[in-house]
């Protein structure tokens, strides 16, 4: 209920940190969707990402323009449904005052426009990594689909769907942890096997290996350092991350991270970092 009542707007949205974008009913989407950059842009995003673009009843209305970024339709040649003009009473004002038909539009935009004569009978469509449906009687079939879909393209061996955002923090989790809990293997986990360190220590670069700093993590041996992820920013597949590593008392590390993916996998590839030494009352 929170998120309802604290939507985000369409330039909040990070778009790399979802797996699909669902097109709601109701006449409003009739109005200022389709037309929107930002969210032509989040859906795009998605959709390059292997996620899924959904929509029913008059929420097919919002993507009646969307298109690549050559401008050439998303879904040139599928076979897409909403709401058609037989079932509108064109006669009424609502109808009049819609700028425009979604029927008429998906096809203008390359798509097949497909419907039901029955209406009502949960009539909706999947085509390709698109899933709309007719109308409202369409809902739950339509949910089903989507979350069909994001399993098969998305499905980790826990089965659970993972965004890219929670990989990479599974990534950064996997160096944080398995350093201070004594497990190597995590770190192997997290990364690239060229990865190396990069700090200055006595005005001089200091450089060492992934290797070399896994082999000072022995298996089983807890160190009581404390670490905090602060910032994630991913574009596609690279991303760049900040996190803290503290040892009460001592040190503070600031740790800066360069992550790429490759292989359906989330890797360390850089890191660079510095520290400053802690008074006792610091590190409390």
């Amino acid at each position: 209920m929170d998120k309802l009542e604290h939507t985000l707007k369409p330039t909040e949205i990070i778009a790399e940190n979802y797996v699909a974008i669902f097109y709601s009913g109701g006449g409003a989407a009739m109005f200022g969707v389709a037309e929107d950059v930002t969210i032509q842009k989040i859906a795009r995003n998605i959709y390059h990402r292997n996620g899924v673009i959904s929509t029913i009843c008059h929420g097919t209305a919002g993507i009646a323009y969307l298109k690549d970024e050559n401008g050439k339709s998303l879904y040139a040649g599928k076979r897409i449904t909403g709401y058609p003009d037989k079932f509108e009473n064109t006669e009424m004002d609502y109808y009049k005052a819609f700028p425009f038909s979604i029927n008429q539009a998906i096809q203008k935009n390359e798509g097949n426009f497909v419907y039901s004569e029955k209406a009502g009978d949960g009539f909706h469509l999947v085509d390709g990594r698109f899933v709309t449906g007719q109308d409202p009687s369409s809902t739950t079939q339509v949910a089903g689909e989507v979350v069909k879909m994001l399993k098969h393209h998305f499905q980790n061996p826990n089965g659970i769907v993972k965004t890219d955002s929670e990989q990479v923090t599974e990534t950064l989790l996997h160096y944080i942890e398995g350093t201070a809990n004594g497990q190597p293997e995590r770190l192997r986990k997290a990364f690239h096997p060229n990865f190396n360190l990069y700090t200055v220590a006595t005005d001089s670069l200091w450089i060492r290996s992934g290797e070399q700093y896994i082999k000072h993590v022995q298996v089983g041996e807890k160190t009581n350092r404390i670490g905090k992820i602060i910032s994630i920013d991913i574009e596609k597949d690279a991303a760049m991350a900040k996190a803290e590593i503290l040892i009460p008392n001592v040190r503070l590390f600031t740790d800066y991270f360069l992550l790429l993916k490759y292989g359906g996998a989330w890797k360390i590839v850089h890191k660079s970092y510095s520290w400053r030494d802690l008074t006792p009352m610091e590190g409390k």
